[in-house]
């Protein structure tokens, strides 16, 4: 439990026991600041130091800094169980840069994946757009194709009609002849 007593446990040290020092360091690396224990001490108090660890911007953090995080996470005493046994908010943050750790990690995978996925909705969403274009067209010719199979039905009952007249006249025609 991370909370401004754990916190004031922390700041409560001249130096450091080795644990809580290294997991500090850490902390420290993250927010992108010295890591000595004077620095320490200074952001510890501030007073939006506990706000600064939970809004901790985890989308975006340099490589730099996840590696110098890796430099950390790798020592045998980085350990959240073992910081908790001396410090009950040192195995809070040492828990919190493993998270951020492995969050950064998983990005890593994650973001090439994400990127895809975005794009492959945008052509999506292009290839509805062109296909409601498409319908749009479609829906205009077919009109106009009704409009064009009218005319002609009409244009073929008035030739029915003149050809009916014709023969007619062809037949009075020829008995006129005869």
């Amino acid at each position: 439990m991370l909370d401004k007593n754990a916190i004031n446990e922390i700041k409560a040290y001249n130096t450091p026991p080795t644990d809580v020092g290294v997991v500090m360091g850490a902390v420290m690396v993250c927010l992108g600041k010295k890591t000595d224990w004077p620095s320490v001490k200074i952001a510890l108090n501030d007073m939006n130091f506990i706000k600064k660890i939970l809004d901790y911007d985890r989308d975006h953090i340099p490589q730099h800094i996840i590696k110098k995080i890796e430099a950390y996470t790798k020592m045998e005493n980085f350990q959240p169980e073992k910081a908790t046994k001396v410090s009950v908010a040192a195995g809070a943050l040492c828990m919190w840069v493993r998270s951020i750790e492995d969050y950064a990690k998983a990005l890593k995978i994650v973001n090439p994946k994400r990127e895809k996925a975005n794009a492959a909705k945008k052509r999506l969403a292009d290839m509805q757009q062109e296909i409601a274009e498409l319908e749009a067209a479609f829906a205009i010719l077919t009109a106009r194709l009704a409009e064009l199979q009218a005319q002609l039905g009409l244009k073929q009952r008035e030739m029915s009609g003149f050809q009916q007249d014709l023969d007619r006249l062809q037949s009075r025609i020829d008995r006129g002849e005869k």
